[in-house]
């Protein structure tokens, strides 16, 4: 009787740290989260002299915002080439006028970070 006990109890802890590892495996190896950008078209209000900040004016409206670029936004030229150069053809420091879509994420604030909106993308259609 006491061997019996002794192996359902070995059993039980085997299956137990089977079904941790099982779930700690499953859970490593969950997809991360992803962001569908929100398409805004507008035209520039200006360029920052060192060309990553802008204003923006969606079409349509009279409301401008202002934008950061990082060195690696991916974009896109007028012939409908995808670059990943850190110089955006159509985002030359002091440059205006021009007309763009960019790729906007929004985050929310979160452990003490504060939210932003982020370009993802910058299509230069001028």
């Amino acid at each position: 009787m006491g061997s019996t006990r002794v192996y359902r109890a070995l059993f039980v802890v085997a299956l137990s740290v089977i079904l941790v590892l099982l779930g700690f495996l499953i859970g490593a190896n969950r997809v991360g989260s992803s962001a569908t950008p929100r398409t805004i078209t507008g035209k520039v209000g200006l360029v920052g002299i060192n060309g990553d900040e802008f204003r923006l004016t969606p079409s349509g409206s009279k409301v401008t915002t202002s934008y950061g670029l990082s060195t690696n936004t991916p974009w896109r030229d007028s012939q409908l080439v995808w670059n990943s150069s850190s110089s955006i053809s159509c985002m030359r420091p002091l440059s205006h006028g021009q007309v763009v879509t960019i790729g906007v994420v929004y985050t929310e604030p979160t452990s003490g970070a504060f939210g932003t909106a982020l370009v993802a993308w910058v299509e230069c259609t001028s």
